[in-house]
C-alpha cells in the first residue's frame, strides 16, 4: 500500500490508521502480507509540486507522463516498481525493504531526465540521509533498521 504524504483528497493519517489497525487486530504477522510506503510530496495517486520523488509505477501513474508509461521509465524493475516489487515478493517472498521513487526534470515527462531519487522505507520508518554524496540520488539515502517486521524497533 502507499499513500502521498502531500494528498489533498485522502488524508495521510487514514492510511497510517488502518495499518495501525490491522496491526493491532492481527499482531506481527502482518510483516508477512501488509507494507504502507509514504511518499513525501505526492499528491493524489501521481505528480507533486515541490518536485519531490514520487513514480513508483504505482495506480495512475503511467498515465499522467509524457512517453511510455509502462513502469518507471528507465527503471523497469523491482527496486523502482510497485507492482513488480510486489510480484517478488508474492512469487519469490522477497519482501520489500524499499522502493525508489523518482522524479525527473519535468515531473511528468521522464525525457527530461531524472531530477532526484529517493528511498521509500515501510511505515513507520523514512530514509535518512548518509550524510555524504548526491542527496538527489537513492544511494545517498537508506532505510533505518528495517528488517521483516519494519514497525517493531
Amino acid at each position: 500500500m502507499y499513500h502521498g504524504i502531500a494528498d489533498g483528497l485522502v488524508p495521510t493519517k487514514g492510511s497510517e490508521l488502518y495499518f495501525n489497525r490491522t496491526l493491532e487486530t492481527m499482531g506481527d504477522e502482518i510483516g508477512d502480507f501488509f507494507r504502507l510506503f509514504l511518499i513525501p510530496g505526492m499528491q493524489h495517486c501521481a505528480g507533486t509540486v515541490v518536485n519531490a520523488p514520487w513514480h513508483i509505477a504505482g495506480e495512475y501513474q503511467g498515465e499522467v507522463l509524457v512517453g511510455d508509461p509502462w513502469s518507471v521509465p528507465g527503471f523497469r524493475d523491482a527496486d523502482h516498481d510497485a507492482l513488480l516489487a510486489l510480484m517478488e515478493w508474492t512469487e519469490h517472498g522477497r519482501a520489500p525493504d524499499q522502493i525508489i521513487a523518482t522524479t525527473w526534470r519535468n515531473p511528468y515527462d521522464p525525457s527530461t531526465g531524472v531530477l532526484r531519487q529517493r528511498p521509500l522505507c515501510p511505515y513507520p520508518h523514512i530514509a535518512v540521509w548518509n550524510r555524504h554524496g548526491n542527496i538527489n540520488e537513492a544511494s545517498s539515502w537508506h532505510c533505518p533498521h528495517v528488517s521483516h517486521r519494519p514497525w517493531s524497533g
